[in-house]
């Protein structure tokens, strides 16, 4: 897809410190010019044959890559791949002057997204509750 590769055209490179697969989340955590950054996305999951190719190529050594190969993932076959992927990316966005607090992600994006057009990466189990409060959803 266009968009992916343009979006990871954007991203700064860094390095994978940590690759972490759960049932439901995916969580990658990037180092880009010393500070840690962490990204989540849906786990994405499809029934399969095992004596296919492994839903993980190289597991293990995903936390030695290269966050823009990781990032290139996003249009793997493999859907838990596309899910380290989207994780990867959204850890490498840029924020400026981020200070960290504990909040609820579907507040935040319901607040700050009241009446505009939200884009999220990822999907994730509120947004039927989130589509209420935004002008337009739109789900990479």
């Amino acid at each position: 897809m266009v968009i992916f590769s343009d979006l990871i055209n954007t991203l700064p490179n860094g390095y994978i410190s940590q690759v972490i697969i759960g049932l439901h989340w995916t969580a990658v955590v990037s180092e880009i010019e010393g500070r840690a950054h962490c990204g989540l996305a849906s786990t994405f999951t499809e029934e399969h044959d095992h004596h296919n190719a492994p839903d993980v190529p190289n597991a293990g050594q995903l936390d030695t890559s290269n966050s823009l190969v990781l990032a290139s993932y996003a249009q793997s076959d493999s859907p838990v791949m596309r899910s380290v992927a989207i994780a990867g990316i959204n850890s490498l966005l840029p924020f400026q002057n981020l200070s960290l607090v504990e909040q609820n992600a579907e507040q935040v994006i319901a607040s700050q997204g009241k009446g505009k057009n939200v884009v999220l990466v990822g999907s994730f189990p509120f947004i039927p509750r989130l589509k209420p409060h935004v002008r337009k959803l739109t789900v990479l």
